[in-house]
């Protein structure tokens, strides 16, 4: 029986797959890569295992770098842009999708509830994001 907390999207998956290169850890979802081969044999406790340690090391990379002032209007935010968010999720991890798939669009962070923290306030929004990614995936290739 699905769980079904997960039961509308099942993979973290967001279409851009670097294991299919030669990655060990997918620059799209970070997950390993024999976690993307074997994800649909696993159960639902190894997946939310999965999950849950993709947060943790998502909203660690975030903490120090972007600050969320209104978690609520990020919430709304995900939702209207349909960015693909699960509520059990940190906030951090929120904010983290809803730049990875808008850096292009978006102007002005304080309309999405975020504002980016005083060492990294003249970094380019595309380099603080691509900061974070690095350091998300250093995080998850020193665990394998």
């Amino acid at each position: 029986m699905p769980n079904s907390q997960f039961a509308k999207t099942e993979t973290p998956c967001v279409g851009i797959c670097s294991t299919i290169y030669g990655d060990h850890i997918c620059r799209g979802c970070f997950r390993h890569y024999q976690d993307v081969i074997d994800w649909n044999t696993y159960l639902d406790s190894k997946k939310l295992e999965i999950l849950q340690t993709l947060d943790q090391h998502i909203s660690n990379a975030m903490q120090d770098k972007i600050e969320i002032f209104d978690s609520e209007l990020l919430r709304s935010k995900c939702t209207q842009f349909h960015v693909k968010i699960r509520l059990s999720w940190s906030p951090y991890t929120w904010a983290h999708a809803l730049l990875r798939e808008g850096i292009d669009r978006i102007q002005n962070l304080e309309k999405y509830g975020l504002q980016v923290t005083a060492p990294y306030v003249k970094m380019r929004l595309t380099k603080l994001v691509e900061l974070i990614d690095d350091e998300i995936h250093h995080a998850l290739d020193r665990t394998l």
